[in-house]
């Protein structure tokens, strides 16, 4: 595959926010870096599907990072001894000596190799549809190759009790749409029904560490009614900001 550059059209969803947030965003303090590239994601989240993924896949694989930002991800999987190719929308990955970059939206990149890994970090949402995404990355993938894919927790008990109150998901507020590009919460039935859909078999689900709830006002209360509801109905709780889910193609 080529290095295709996105076009006037392609560039039309993204909101001149977003753009300027990833021109910005290394001159923030706050933004964890991986070699002094920073980690657009959830605190935790890179680490955790790290040390997830090379349960699963030998070094020396080829891996895809898709819609990969300033390129962290990318980085450390090739640091970790990974062919790592990598894809992004805008032009801003910053290790290209070290991995195979693709200017290219997530949903128009078509690739003319198979991965034994694909990785799909907080890019759901983004898109209008989830399950054609899934879908053509899984045509993607080496027979019992990984598609690893991360989402904003929706079905946790704070993103819950919010919805309960606002009518939105946590994330999801206006601001989250205008700055971060959030438009699809994916909850995890969809996710399932997807990968079933898909034949792609379950192996793992994990959750990034445990969020922090504001410990006043109703959203405490409401909060707090759902965990206990939870308890008695020994509803497994899933109170992480993001969840991750690993699942295998058939051999």
């Amino acid at each position: 595959m080529g290095k295709s550059r996105p076009t006037e059209e392609t560039l039309a969803p993204l909101s001149d926010s977003v753009a300027k947030y990833y021109e910005n965003i290394e001159e923030l303090d706050r933004i964890r870096r991986y070699k002094g590239i920073p980690m657009i994601c959830v605190e935790g989240l890179h680490e955790l599907v790290h040390e997830i993924a090379v349960k699963y896949v030998d070094r020396g694989q080829q891996i895809l990072d898709v819609g990969c930002g300033r390129g962290a991800f990318a980085l450390r999987m090739a640091d970790a001894g990974y062919k790592a190719d990598a894809c992004d929308i805008l032009d801003h990955c910053m290790c290209k000596d070290h991995v195979n970059f693709f200017c290219v939206s997530a949903e128009e990149a078509r690739f003319d190799k198979k991965y034994a890994a694909i990785f799909l970090l907080e890019i759901l949402e983004h898109t209008d549809s989830p399950f054609s995404v899934v879908r053509q990355y899984a045509k993607h993938l080496e027979p019992g190759g990984y598609l690893i894919v991360s989402t904003p927790n929706v079905d946790s008990s704070i993103s819950r009790s919010w919805f309960m109150l606002s009518g939105r998901h946590w994330y999801f507020e206006d601001i989250n749409v205008k700055s971060d590009g959030h438009i699809n919460p994916v909850h995890d039935f969809q996710l399932n029904h997807i990968f079933a859909e898909l034949d792609l078999e379950q192996v793992e689900r994990a959750s990034v560490h445990e969020s922090r709830v504001l410990r006043f006002g109703i959203h405490w209360l409401t909060y707090q009614l759902l965990q206990a509801y939870q308890s008695v109905k020994r509803i497994p709780r899933n109170n992480g900001p993001a969840t991750v889910t690993v699942v295998r193609k058939a051999s």
